[in-house]
């Protein structure tokens, strides 16, 4: 395997980069160089390499950053000269860790890749529901439909399928995400062996700050951007639904069939 399929792996697995380095016997700043050409053959997104590192490490230099008005071309960044002064504000952090963020933060920077992210959630949640009530109240006449998703619910999202004007669309796919939490809210029993969250409130409310954030990011003159917590939270969300998926429709199943 090359190296820089190597590091991917390593990072995908859940390893710092640090981490990566001391596996292989090399320099942070090599590895890093590996998750570059990886990210240039599209096995991972420079994103993934930022949000490796601790949301609060993240949030400390962005602290410091700002305190100090630190600005820095990216072509100009040398992750020893520059990270120095972060090293002996921050004594406490991992003086590598310290380094990724400089080289590869703000979150700010990949509101692209929080879209991807905010897109998979959505529609692989949206597929995943759906399957779960054909699994439990069959297809036939639509059973899923009208036992699974209350009929307010129903009522709405057939509205909104008129106002399509395109004859024959399912009003399944006019259902807002909101809605979606609804309905795992309300048939809980179904959901909760697959999402494991503590209740169906809980991950209704989880949902309802995902759905925040996507208001945000597709309205973005409306609101004040998003921030380092809410890429963890909407990252987390999307991997808790990954796994979900993953043991409903197994490992290589779900893998093969995800939103990308």
């Amino acid at each position: 395997m090359a190296a820089a399929d190597e590091c991917a792996r390593l990072l995908r697995a859940g390893n710092l980069p640090r981490e990566a380095a001391h596996a292989r016997g090399v320099s942070l700043s090599t590895v890093l160089d590996y998750l570059d050409r990886a990210v240039g053959k599209g096995l991972i997104r420079r994103s993934d390499i930022y949000f490796s590192i601790p949301s609060g490490t993240r949030e400390l230099v962005e602290k410091v950053k700002d305190e100090r008005g630190f600005k820095l071309r990216r072509d100009a960044y040398d992750g020893y000269v520059h990270a120095r002064p972060f090293e002996d504000a921050l004594p406490h952090e991992d003086a590598g860790d310290i380094q990724v963020c400089l080289r590869y933060g703000p979150a700010s920077r990949y509101y692209g890749d929080l879209y991807e992210e905010l897109r998979g959630f959505e529609v692989d949640l949206h597929r995943l529901v759906r399957h779960v009530l054909e699994r439990e109240y069959g297809t036939d006449a639509r059973a899923w439909w009208f036992k699974g998703v209350d009929e307010a619910i129903r009522k709405d999202g057939a509205m909104r399928a008129e106002g399509l004007a395109r004859d024959g669309y399912d009003p399944w796919y006019c259902l807002t995400l909101i809605e979606t939490g609804i309905i795992v809210e309300k048939r809980w029993a179904l959901f909760s062996s697959l999402l494991r969250a503590s209740s169906g409130k809980a991950f209704k409310s989880e949902i309802q700050e995902v759905n925040d954030v996507r208001n945000r990011v597709m309205h973005p003159v409306r609101d004040m951007p998003p921030n380092e917590h809410d890429f963890d939270l909407v990252r987390e969300a999307r991997a808790r639904v990954d796994s979900a998926r993953a043991t409903f429709y197994g490992v290589s199943a779900a893998a093969e069939s995800r939103t990308t």
